[in-house]
């Protein structure tokens, strides 16, 4: 990992953790609240905001990664295939559940507090794990 992969990756953790609550903080005032933290441990904050370097981030997930190959081996949202929002998948694999099986829908978003995917299925938005899901083509 290169000091500029590990800046941002600090600073991405900053800006996350200050984006969680529950105040509604913004992109502009998480932002500064990383740099301010990275000038604190690092004194590299200013160095980090005037670089403009940010890490690759999962278009399902929305977290950083240095290592794509290495992100979608843990990323919560990847089941088989890396699964995206509009992606037609059929479920799969569920015991608690086995009605649903086989259903056929459309991903909507992915809820990372909930480490599910919202699928429409038949005009009802229920969530499943990526894996009980599989894309119906790709």
């Amino acid at each position: 990992m290169t000091a500029r992969n590990l800046l941002s990756s600090i600073a991405e953790g900053a800006m996350r953790g200050a984006m969680a609550g529950a105040d509604g903080t913004d992109e502009e005032t998480a932002k500064a609240f990383a740099v301010k933290v990275l000038d604190q441990v690092l004194g590299a904050g200013s160095a980090w905001a005037s670089s403009g370097f940010t890490r690759a981030s999962c278009p399902s997930c929305g977290e950083g990664y240095d290592s794509e190959a290495w992100h979608l081996a843990v990323c919560p949202a990847a089941g088989r295939q890396m699964l995206r929002p509009g992606d037609e998948v059929r479920v799969f694999g569920l015991e608690k559940l086995p009605q649903l099986n086989g259903k056929v829908g459309q991903l909507q978003r992915f809820v990372n507090a909930k480490q599910r995917w919202v699928l429409r299925v038949e005009e009802k938005d229920m969530l499943f794990k990526a894996s009980n899901l599989e894309k119906v083509k790709d």
